[in-house]
């Protein structure tokens, strides 16, 4: 066993008796890399911040659980990719929209042509007050 790993494993056993100062030296040692975990995933700071810090607090709470302390990094990051995934499937964008809501009738597609001429009026209108301005104005507005 490497010191390093001698040492987590110490911390750790703090950790298990609540010792908070334990808590906090594991926490500053892997927090970047759980939130990099969870932000690649949800794509969300707040939301990847909210998990990584549940996934410590789950870790935490189960300690007893893990029987090998040198797989505690690979332990965590399971926690963290789990509670990530569960919260992307919980939060997915999928907005499903029925077709008939979607499909528009030929009265619609009318308000669509008068909408377009409307725009085009105003378009001209805008082009031919930005061909009053100063020459070095213009400079900044090549595509008229």
């Amino acid at each position: 066993m490497t010191p390093n790993q001698q040492h987590i494993s110490i911390l750790l056993e703090q950790c298990k008796s609540g010792n908070q100062h334990a808590q906090m030296e594991v926490y500053n040692r892997y927090f970047k890399a759980m939130y990099n975990t969870s932000l690649r995933i949800v794509k969300d700071n707040f939301s990847a911040e909210d998990i990584m810090q549940d996934s410590f607090l789950t870790a935490f709470s189960k300690l007893e659980t893990l029987k090998d302390f040198s797989m505690f990094g690979p332990w965590l990051k399971r926690i963290v990719v789990n509670n990530s995934i569960s919260y992307y499937h919980k939060n997915s964008k999928y907005n499903e929209v029925r077709l008939d809501d979607v499909l528009y009738t030929v009265e619609d597609s009318q308000g669509i042509v008068e909408d377009y001429e409307w725009t085009t009026i105003k378009a001209a209108q805008i082009v031919e007050c930005m061909k009053c301005l100063k020459e070095n104005y213009q400079l900044a507005l090549p595509y008229f």
